[in-house]
């Protein structure tokens, strides 16, 4: 087994107000830092920390001024109507070092003073104390160790633990009681969707009862419920490059969602081509291509009936492609990475991946009917990954040739109570995909057993055992405690839903979570491996 460094999860202890020159009385009233994020501790912050206030009122960000003792050039971030301020450092901070952080100016947009000098102190990770686990499959009976469950104390809302197994910091982002929302849970769509937006400002998570909620990063406040009118599924997908929009679907017609000034709009309305359209969707389960250009929809009448599947080019604004003949009834539909292919995911035939016209229809493997998402390999190619049902393996398939490699065995004859998502969003480190596990068995047999690990895209691949799920399905099979984790587009963050490892009523109390990642950990890793 190999392990490697890793920074550790932040905590940051935030000093009271000092005794400022503001006279007598006013105290409770005045200008002050309400929070940060994450709060306490002072030792074992990660390296590449950014560092954030939250204030009570908007403030004045021209008369910002900070001193960071020893010297670090920070660029300041403001959101949330300029009510929370990041710094964000150019570098990663110097390791095992003691920081003092201070707001020596501000005002708030009114003109009011700062209640005082705020002061950060903080002590950086000593790496050599804390590392994460990395394996090598080489083949043959070889497999990781089965390591113990052990569940940490569960973090208030804005607070982060440290894994005690894994050693990856997480954080907790939702709290029914803290934000007042009235679904039962709030957590990520599921695994193949990056729930960010394209600047890290925003983050779109999915009620349990099917209602959308709308989040400020770094901020983790709640921004507002998102009313989409979406039947039986909005299917909200954040645009390649533009921070405020979003694309959703909404009976026969794509619409676009500006999350700034919470207005929508139809981008295209499908019963140009299908009168009898009443719904266009991927059927819960499908994307864009990354660039968002191109869309793989299944376009079904009043009663859920396919009429047809079409690719539609956002560009053009025309349908490049439709299919009205199939070779069986199927799951759902979705566009590549790379908007190259759009794949239909068959019931009782392994998935096709046709051209956007839908002429070169290559069937993939048998098995590869299982949870699955694209990919992009090492070279930039579009492949998909899955659980194969027919080998018990992780494989992926190219998507032009149909070519097949398998790269690590599931361990079902150690634990056959494991289930398996995928997510390969993370297109700025290609060759890598996510898995998160999920299962009824408290007590870990197999080494795979309820956690999140990143598997390399290759044979003989580099498995980094990221963080345990801390979600434990119930009796009654809950499919929201399947975790269904998801990466951003920048492999920086991995988001999931967890009941913390609760039984009884409490097993259905999701929260999402999650997981920060170092910035490089693909070269890391890829170096460690040879």
């Amino acid at each position: 087994m190999a392990r490697l460094r890793l920074w550790i999860a932040v905590t940051m202890l935030l000093l009271p107000l000092t005794a400022g020159c503001n006279g007598g009385g006013g105290a409770a009233d005045a200008f002050r830092v309400t929070a940060t994020v994450p709060p306490n501790g002072a030792t074992g912050v990660a390296t590449n920390v950014g560092l954030r206030f939250t204030f009570g009122e908007p403030a004045n960000p021209a008369t910002l001024a900070v001193s960071i003792t020893p010297a670090v050039a920070t660029t300041s971030t403001w959101s949330n109507a300029d009510s929370v301020l990041t710094l964000t450092p150019g570098a990663p901070l110097a390791e095992n070092t003691a920081y003092r952080v201070d707001l020596t100016a501000l005002t708030s947009a009114n003109g009011r003073p700062l209640g005082g000098t705020t002061t950060l102190r903080f002590t950086t990770a000593n790496p050599s104390a804390d590392q994460f686990v990395v394996y090598r499959f080489t083949g043959g009976a070889g497999r990781p160790a089965t390591l113990a469950f052990d569940r940490p104390d569960k973090p208030a809302k804005g607070q982060s633990v440290n894994d005690p197994v894994y050693h990856t910091p997480i954080t907790r982002v939702t709290d029914r009681a803290a934000d007042g929302y009235a679904a039962d849970a709030v957590i990520n769509e599921y695994s193949r969707f990056d729930p960010e937006n394209a600047g890290g400002t925003r983050l779109i998570l999915r009620g349990t009862d099917g209602t959308w909620y709308l989040y400020g990063l770094p901020s983790l406040a709640l921004v507002r419920q998102v009313d989409f009118s979406g039947n039986p599924d909005a299917e909200p997908r954040w645009d390649a490059t533009d921070p405020d929009v979003l694309y959703y679907v909404e009976g026969p017609a794509l619409r676009q969602y500006n999350a700034a000034t919470n207005q929508s709009a139809v981008v295209h309305d499908f019963r140009e081509v299908e009168p009898q359209c009443a719904f266009a969707r991927t059927r819960f389960e499908g994307d864009a291509s990354l660039d968002r250009r191109y869309w793989c929809l299944q376009l079904d009448d009043a009663d859920y009936q396919t009429l047809s599947v079409v690719c539609y080019d956002r560009q053009s604004d025309q349908v490049v492609g439709r299919l009205r003949n199939f070779p069986a009834t199927f799951d759902h539909v979705s566009m590549d990475l790379g908007g190259t292919h759009c794949i239909i995911a068959y019931d009782t035939v392994p998935p096709i991946a046709y051209h956007r016209d839908f002429t070169h229809p290559v069937q993939l493997p048998p098995g590869s009917s299982g949870h699955a998402d694209c990919a992009l390999d090492a070279s930039g190619r579009d492949v998909y990954v899955y659980q194969n049902t027919a080998t018990d393996w992780i494989a992926m398939a190219d998507l032009e040739t149909g070519g097949e490699t398998n790269l690590v065995p599931i361990p079902f004859d150690d634990n056959l109570d494991t289930g398996l998502h995928f997510s390969g969003n993370c297109d700025a480190k290609p060759g890598w995909v996510l898995v998160s596990t999920y299962g009824q068995t408290g007590v870990a047999r197999s080494w795979m057993d309820r956690s999140l690990f990143i598997v390399e895209l290759r044979t003989r691949p580099l498995i980094w055992r990221v963080a345990q799920t801390f979600t434990l399905q119930g009796p009654d099979a809950d499919y929201f405690a399947e975790a269904f984790a998801t990466t951003n587009r920048a492999g920086t963050h991995v988001y999931w839903g967890s009941n913390w490892n609760a039984t009884g009523a409490g097993s259905h109390a999701y929260d999402t979570f999650v997981a920060t990642l170092p910035v490089d950990w693909d070269a890391q890793i890829a170096a460690l491996g040879g």
